[in-house]
């Protein structure tokens, strides 16, 4: 969820009153109770299914994506503006045609221009699709590509003067080891240098997935560079986006693999001239979770946590610390 500088939290829900999603306010009334309303729901011609976390920008306007609906039934990119006097108004951006990019599910990014910057999990222009059931272990409705095919998109939207935005796809994953369907729910992060870094849930030298940085080229265009590929007791299907330390290391987590076979956290380190040094944090055998899959966060201290979806006391998941 998403804070305003007077303490309202903003979110996404994937269903609604219409069966297909909305954004809401929760804030707190003048007897301490909390209350929600419904800043917008969505029907299909504007998107379905909105379930990626909200970014505002300076102005106070909220940006999302929608993984289904749209001109083209595979999904959008919103924005969210408050009106004069109360209310919100809905604007649709882009819409994902399929050779573009399609199913968005992730969270988005601005850089230091406005500029918005997220990842389809399938789309593009190549041949190959390779969303896999078995490796989403996802509850509920999971992704659809329709009639696109591709393994996925890295995409940029900038704003125009006219107030409409320009899309610009950044790279197609190829299916390969390059990676394939670049993953929610928090999409991509930027380092200092302008270095774009995320994950994807399959691809790779074994398939498995991959950790990949685009890095801008003199002149325009960007470049991919596989990180590390995943397999087996290094972790399996990275599911969850990256964290950055202020030395430069990358933090994630992988759904499954590990010794226990059940997740594990990672450490990326950069190698200065050699590439990076990967190093296993953590190995989750089932009783402390399995399955983490929805990020990481660091306290003032270094410690790193998160959530696994299983496993635990009961079998339904856990809440973990790692400490350096």
């Amino acid at each position: 969820m998403l804070f305003d500088s007077s303490g309202n939290l903003y979110g996404t829900t994937q269903l609604g009153p219409n069966g297909t999603g909305l954004v809401y306010e929760v804030f707190s009334g003048a007897d301490g109770t909390w209350h929600e309303t419904v800043l917008h729901d969505f029907f299909n011609g504007q998107g379905l299914y909105p379930e990626s976390p909200l970014v505002r920008d300076a102005a106070g306007n909220l940006y999302s994506t929608a993984w289904g609906g749209g001109a083209y039934g595979l999904g959008t990119v919103f924005e969210l503006s408050p009106t004069a006097g109360g209310g919100w108004t809905e604007t649709t951006i882009h819409s994902f045609d399929g050779t573009d990019g399609a199913v968005d599910k992730s969270g988005l990014v601005f850089d230091g221009n406005g500029n918005l910057y997220g990842t389809t999990v399938c789309g593009g222009t190549s041949a190959e699709a390779t969303v896999k059931e078995s490796a989403w272990k996802a509850p509920g409705i999971d992704p659809d590509c329709g009639n696109a095919s591709g393994a996925g998109t890295v995409w940029e939207l900038a704003p125009q003067s006219d107030g409409s935005w320009t899309e610009t796809t950044l790279y197609n994953f190829a299916g390969g080891s390059d990676g394939a369907n670049p993953v929610e729910p928090g999409g991509l992060i930027f380092d200092s240098a302008g270095n774009l870094y995320g994950t994807t849930l399959n691809g790779g030298l074994y398939g498995e997935g991959t950790v990949f940085e685009l890095s801008p080229t003199p002149g325009g265009g960007w470049t991919e560079t596989v990180l590390h590929s995943f397999y087996s007791t290094h972790g399996s299907y990275p599911y969850a986006s990256l964290v950055l330390d202020t030395a430069g290391n990358l933090y994630g987590e992988a759904q499954s693999g590990g010794e226990g076979n059940q997740g594990v956290v990672f450490k990326l380190a950069p190698i200065a001239g050699a590439g990076w040094k990967y190093s296993l944090l953590h190995s989750f055998s089932g009783p402390d979770g399995s399955a983490p899959r929805y990020g990481l966060t660091f306290d003032d201290a270094g410690n790193l946590y998160g959530t696994t979806d299983y496993g635990g006391a009961y079998n339904n998941g856990t809440v973990f610390e790692i400490t350096p």
